[in-house]
Formats: structure tokens, sequence, C-alpha cells
């Protein structure tokens, strides 16, 4: 085991050899043999980039069900269910529309019901703690 330089901050990641574990290694911290040292801001980039590989294999999936919840999840967590409702469970015929033909589908089935059209972008980036516009 080696003793890992620290950066100012104090605070490194060790990233196993494979890139698949990721640990915080405080000062003085022995790094073990096959791990690599990183700051915070490049692991997070690492995982971020991990995620964005993930993703793009979920939605090259053959199964149907899961392209559909990869696509609409994008929007919202809950959006995939409200589209699958808004088309009857027929998700070959949403697969085929458009973002915005979605949404205006979502939308009139969501009118139909007797409910107020949700702004599902809105809700989605309430889920990601991002700012709404």
């Amino acid at each position: 085991m080696t003793t890992p330089h620290m950066l100012p901050n104090g605070r490194n990641v060790a990233l196993s050899a494979d890139g698949e574990r990721g640990r915080v290694i405080e000062p003085g911290a022995q790094l073990e043999p096959g791990w690599h040292l990183m700051t915070e801001d490049e692991f997070e980039t690492h995982v971020d980039d991990m995620i964005g590989r993930a993703y793009a294999l979920l939605e090259a999936d053959p199964d149907p069900r899961i392209r559909h919840s990869m696509r609409f999840r994008k929007v919202s967590n809950g959006y995939p269910h409200a589209v699958a409702l808004a088309y009857d469970r027929d998700l070959a015929r949403a697969a085929a529309d458009s973002d915005e033909q979605v949404a205006a589908t979502v939308a009139a089935w969501e009118r139909e019901q007797g409910l107020e059209p949700r702004d599902w972008h809105a809700v989605g980036a309430e889920e990601r703690d991002e700012p709404t516009p």
C-alpha cells in the first residue's frame, strides 16, 4: 500500500482498476494497489460518463418497454406511465410519434380524464432539483 498525494482540499477519490468502484480517501489513508487517485470532480465526471454509457445501452435495448421507459423518463419519472395510459398502452404508436406529438397526446388524454394537463418537463426538473424556467 502507498500513501496517496493529497490535493489542497485534502480529499481525493480512489477509483478501482476496473473503474467500477470509488471511495473517498481521507488524508493519511493508505491507497490499495490497483486503485487510482483522482479528485472528487474527476470522479463525478467519470460516474456521469458511466451513467451515460448505461443509458445508451438501455435506449438500444430490444425490449420496447425498456426503450419506452428510457425515452420518456428523461422528461419525468412518472411520464412513461402517463404516456402509456394516454396511448392506451400502445407503446409502438407512442414510439413512432415525435416528442411534441406525445406531449400533445398526453395533454389531450389528461383533459379527457378531467385532469389539468401537467407540465411534465417542470415536474422532471423538480424531481432533479433543477431550477424551472
